[in-house]
Order: structure tokens, then sequence, then C-alpha cells
């Protein structure tokens, strides 16, 4: 990905629940059907969101997979591409996160969600452990990416600190109901525009028990526009073609980098 343009493609799949080989074959079949240099999936895809007490047997340990996850990540790695997903964790404790895989090339990378909500459906903590801030910052060739999880997104130092360490492209990968639908639309595009980068976001469409997900993943450029956009409430995939040349023009006249750093 040294050239000035790079193409992302956007996957707003509905998981099966509890079913990761399902699951897993979806992500590869996708990467072999569309061309694109980064492939995104949503929020714990691998398992599907509500997976509750399911946990405990479904999360994944990096340093000893199972099967199903092992031959997942040896075929992404031989795709040569950069693929995001997110997928229940248990480190070597017994810990559990809920976090965000990064396989570009022959490089595996972890993001472990920061923000974890606890109010309305949501009872994060009572599973998950939350993540160390600042920690999804990744380069794959010469372009940098910033990687966060749903909640997160209402959070914009995490936003701001990865746009200080250079990052051209924020993914935030999401379960989003449709009650939080007018919060996200309107912090998506925010997020691009004080940080002056491109922002892609990925949702579930749908339904996962008693959860309605609205779908909306899109690509949004540095102004707030939509670049793309995916259908709300049905399976869809955003394609879209990143010109990282728009984001020079950009900062040179919305100078919030140089303006942040002089302000603090």
């Amino acid at each position: 990905m040294n050239n000035e343009k790079i193409k992302v493609a956007l996957f707003q799949y509905e998981a099966v629940l509890g079913d990761k080989e399902e699951n897993a074959n979806r992500i590869i079949e996708a990467v072999k059907k569309f061309k694109a240099d980064i492939y995104v999936f949503p929020e714990l895809y691998l398992t599907g969101y509500n997976i509750m007490n399911r946990i405990i047997y479904l999360a994944e340990n990096i340093q000893k997979p199972s099967k199903t996850f092992s031959e997942l990540l040896e075929t992404l790695k031989e795709s040569n591409k950069t693929i995001i997903f997110g997928f229940p964790e248990r480190d070597y404790r017994g810990i559990y996160y809920n976090s965000a895989l990064i396989v570009s090339h022959d490089t595996i990378s972890v993001y472990r969600k920061s923000h974890l909500p606890n109010f309305g459906p949501f009872r994060e903590l009572l599973y998950f452990t939350p993540g160390e801030l600042y920690q999804g910052v990744v380069t794959v060739n010469n372009l940098r990416l910033g990687v966060q999880i749903c909640y997160d997104i209402f959070f914009p130092e995490t936003a701001k600190y990865y746009a200080l360490q250079g990052v051209d492209v924020l993914v935030t990968i999401s379960a989003s109901p449709i009650t939080s639908r007018k919060l996200f639309e309107t912090l998506i595009a925010a997020r691009a525009i004080e940080n002056g980068f491109y922002h892609l976001y990925v949702n579930y469409p749908g339904t996962a028990e008693d959860l309605l997900f609205w779908g909306g993943s899109r690509v949004v450029g540095p102004r707030g526009d939509i670049i793309s956009r995916a259908k709300y409430f049905e399976e869809d995939v955003v394609n879209a073609e990143l010109n990282l040349k728009v984001l020079d023009i950009y900062r040179m006249f919305r100078m919030t980098y140089r303006d942040t750093l002089i302000s603090h």
C-alpha cells in the first residue's frame, strides 16, 4: 500500500451467533471474492455480539488458538492483505477482552476495546475487561491505521491521540443498535473532521435477540462527507477508494494537528 490510493471493503454482515466456523468461512470468502487492500468486519464478528456467558468457550487465545481460528489466521496471512474483525479474546491469565484482530500480510496485531458500555441493553463489564488506552495504531506498509471499537467513538481523545501519531485512516468496528443511530452518525463525521483523516465505520445489520442493529456502515472523508454508505438494516458491502493526497490538501487549510500542539 505504498500508493497514494488504497481500496477498502467494508462488510456489513450478520454473524451467526456462536458459530465461529461459519463466520470465519464468510471472512475468507469475502477476502477471496472482493478486491481491496483493507477488509473490515463488525465488532465481535467471529462469534456474534450477544454471546454473554458463552464467552467462556468461544473466546480465543492468540498464542493457543482453536483449530478454526488457527486456520483462519493462516489463510488471511497468506492473502497478503489487511483484514480487521472483532473477536472475543482470552489472554494467558484467563482475562477476557472485546478485541479487534488486525491481520496484515504476515503480521498479527490486537486492539482491546478501551471503553466498555454498561448501561441500557449493554453489560460488557460483566464479561470483558477494558483494554489499555491508545493501543490501536498499526502501520501497514507506509499507511498508519488507528483502530477502535464502537463505544470508543464517544471519547474524542482516542481519535485525537491517533491523529497525533500520524494516522491517516481511523477504523471503527461496531455493534450499534437503532437507539444510538443518530449519535453515531454525528460522531462518525465529527471524528474525521476534527482530525483530518478518513474514517471507516462498520456496523451490524439486522437483529440479534433483543437488539436491532441499524447497519449504515460508511466511508467518511476528512470534511465529514460520506464517500460511500451501506444500506440500513440489511447486509451490504461498501467499496471505496481512498485518495491519501486529499488529506494533505485538507490539513493545509484546516490545521487541527498544528493547533492541537500549540494549545498544549
